[in-house]
């Protein structure tokens, strides 16, 4: 899927319940976690909402753990794992 494919669909459809963003345009990537943030979370308190982390950091089961732990201060949860760009994945 395209970024613009990806920014169509989020505007029109409810979001999947996990994107994997890949690609070489790092400007490209984030413009869709930015869509996908606000597609999520909108106007909420993203302090309470949004959990963003390395995963150089924790591990991808933390992450997960995370997610599917309910928040008192926001109906909605939105994690964004990120691997350093100096890390290569598999």
């Amino acid at each position: 899927m395209t970024p613009e494919q990806f920014l169509s669909q989020i505007r029109r459809h409810e979001p999947a319940p996990v994107y994997l963003f890949l690609g070489p345009e790092p400007y490209r990537r984030e413009s869709c976690r930015r869509a996908l943030t606000e597609r999520v979370i909108g106007g909420e308190d993203k302090q309470q909402a949004l959990t963003a982390c390395d995963l150089q950091e924790r591990t991808l089961s933390q992450v997960v753990d995370d997610a599917r732990s309910l928040s008192l201060f926001a109906p909605r949860r939105l994690a964004q794992p990120t691997a350093s760009s100096t890390r290569s994945l598999p």
